[in-house]
């Protein structure tokens, strides 16, 4: 119950913080706002992919039943079939919809470094739940990203008895 508590407001600050940031055009009249999310659905790390498409979802019902700004949320899931290249490529699919102010993912750091990069190119925010890496810094993903997670490194501190 906390896991999802805090992962729908994981998102709900996540949409509210990236339609402030997004490029302003007239905005359509949508009774929804659509956020992206790539995440493996297959390939090696489906398992867990899948897991986070399930908690997605959980925290979708949670959050649309009392909404975002009056609006319910639209996920639009990308697989990025476990494999960097095509986290990029699911980021930049994302992106080409002016609708989608925020994208969420991807689920393993090393498709979050170069799908991090095609977001910031493209000046949409994105917020990186479970990429860990020890190089992946609070606030400072090389793509412009934004992580929230803890690093292997806060979870599992190095030893000096090596």
């Amino acid at each position: 119950m906390k896991f999802r508590r805090l992962l729908a407001i994981s998102l709900t600050l996540a949409c509210a913080l990236a339609l402030g940031c997004r490029r302003q055009e007239k905005p359509a009249d949508r009774s929804t706002i659509p956020v992206g999310i790539v995440t493996s659905v297959t390939g090696a790390e489906a398992r867990f992919g899948q897991a986070q498409k399930y908690g997605y979802d959980m925290a979708l019902d949670e959050i649309n039943a009392t909404g975002v700004l009056g609006k319910k949320l639209e996920l639009i899931y990308q697989d990025d079939a476990s494999k960097p290249e095509i986290a990029s490529l699911a980021v930049e699919k994302l992106t080409e919809r002016e609708d989608i102010p925020a994208i969420i993912g991807a689920y393993s750091s090393s498709a979050t470094f170069p799908a991090a990069a095609v977001a910031k190119r493209h000046q949409v925010a994105m917020l990186c739940p479970c990429a860990t890496a020890h190089v992946i810094k609070r606030g400072s993903l090389a793509g412009g990203g934004r992580r929230q997670s803890l690093t292997g490194a806060d979870a599992l501190p190095e030893r000096d008895d090596r």
